[in-house]
Order: C-alpha cells, then sequence, then structure tokens
C-alpha cells in the first residue's frame, strides 16, 4: 500500500508558489508548477503545456482540485478533471468557485461522477490539509478497492 500516492495538482496558476512550497511534504508532481509564466513553453508552445499535464495528471494516483477564491473560473481545471476520470484517478475538489456551483446554464453535473470527492466547508480549506485529507482519504479507502 502506498503511504505517500502521487498527486497531481490541478488550481490557478497564481497559487503555485503555495504548491511548490507543499512539494517537499507530498508526492506532487504537477510539473507546469514550475513553469514561469514568461517561458516560451506557457506563452508559445500551449500544445506541449497541454500534453505535459495530460501525462501527468493521468500518471498521478488522484488529482487534487484546489479553488482559493469563490470568483475563480477553473477552465483548465476542467480538462484536467476529465483527464484524471477517464484514467479511472479519484478527483478531490477543495473549497468552492464559480465552475463548481450550479448556475442558470449549468447544474455542474459533472461534480456527481462517483470519482469525484468535494470538500466544502465553512471557513476556506488550506493547500496543506487539501493534500492531508486526499492523501488519507486515498491510502484508507480508494488504493484499497482499486
Amino acid at each position: 500500500m502506498k503511504n505517500n500516492p502521487s498527486i497531481y495538482i490541478a488550481g490557478k496558476v497564481w497559487h503555485a508558489p503555495i504548491f511548490q512550497a507543499m512539494r517537499p511534504e507530498f508526492n506532487i508532481i504537477s510539473r507546469w508548477i514550475h513553469l514561469d509564466n514568461e517561458s516560451d513553453l506557457v506563452l508559445n508552445r500551449k500544445n506541449e503545456l497541454w500534453q505535459m499535464c495530460l501525462e501527468d495528471s493521468t500518471k498521478a494516483d488522484m488529482t487534487v482540485v484546489w479553488c482559493g477564491d469563490f470568483d475563480e473560473e477553473q477552465r483548465g481545471v476542467l480538462v484536467e478533471m476529465g483527464h484524471a476520470i477517464a484514467a479511472r484517478k479519484p478527483v478531490f475538489i477543495f473549497n468552492t468557485c464559480k465552475t463548481f456551483e450550479p448556475n442558470g446554464i449549468s447544474d455542474c453535473a459533472f461534480t456527481h461522477h462517483p470519482l469525484v470527492h468535494w470538500v466544502k466547508a465553512e471557513d476556506t480549506i488550506s493547500v496543506r490539509y487539501a493534500l492531508q485529507f486526499a492523501r488519507h482519504f486515498y491510502t484508507q479507502n480508494i488504493q484499497k478497492v482499486a
């Protein structure tokens, strides 16, 4: 049984420094978190960037989606979630934002997929707590039935 399963982080690029800080404690394999917004890959080679995200999200044992603010729109995250689900990997969503809340044109049915686990709280859940929770849940529940 893996005590430190690999984690793909999906979230907004401006949160990357937070994810980088968690890397020594958790087995985070998301390469995008180390890319500079001005790098050639980010600015001019998005096809390679998205191939990298596909590879990382399907290779990881799980995907953790982190919403830092309700006003965030997580468009790329939806693609990364799809990669993980297609690879039969669990997805953990922490907090909430516009993307995951029902509105007049969407009931966010995708959040009800059996591989999606959504943790909302009164206060914003920290990245460290989210990663600890996901790792524990995965180790205690998902890995046993996989």
